[in-house]
């Protein structure tokens, strides 16, 4: 399985006009886990010039927890090296139908620490709640900032609201 939103920031930065700065510091901070990273994002093979000889089973399994492990704490690494240099907004759609696998995987994208330049917006439809729905909102309770009920939102709309409240982010991160 490639995770699908760490592939589309690694495109966002090949396509960068500073890929080569990018590069040294996916290398020296990623270290010995970039085979591992490289396995379940394969363009950052195309990145970093490497051969993706890491063959993990083709089936993401979280019941090998030695590997699960490895593979959150590179992920942590790899959105603080992003967040270090530039914002990033990941969102996931039908938060009410997660499967039990990716709310695992959204732990370790909402660290209790999350990186200040680091935007998570998660998406339901309806009023109705669901089992998933109701695990991510207990779990995440404490990370949940605001909730807002929005209809169809254009394109427009939605760079209107993240840069809003990306705005404040960075406005907080420099108040005293």
């Amino acid at each position: 399985m490639h995770l699908i939103c760490f592939v589309q920031i690694v495109d966002c930065i090949i396509r960068d006009p500073e890929v080569d700065g990018w590069r040294e510091t996916i290398r020296e901070g990623l270290g010995r886990e970039i085979k591992l990273f490289t396995a379940f994002v394969p363009n950052t093979a195309i990145l970093l010039d490497l051969e993706n000889t890491y063959k993990p089973s083709a089936v993401f399994d979280t019941s090998n927890k030695r590997l699960f492990g490895r593979l959150r704490f590179t992920l942590r690494k790899f959105i603080r090296l992003v967040c270090k240099q530039k914002n990033l907004v990941m969102r996931l759609d039908d938060l009410h139908s997660a499967e039990d696998e990716s709310l695992k995987l959204l732990e370790t994208f909402l660290p209790i620490k999350a990186p200040k330049m680091f935007f998570f917006i998660g998406c339901h439809r309806g009023a109705k709640s669901t089992r998933s729905l109701s695990k991510v909102k207990t779990k995440f309770e404490n990370l949940i900032a605001t909730e807002i009920m929005l209809e169809n939102l254009d394109k427009q709309v939605t760079q209107d609201l993240l840069a809003t409240h990306l705005g404040r982010l960075v406005k907080s991160e420099s108040d005293p």
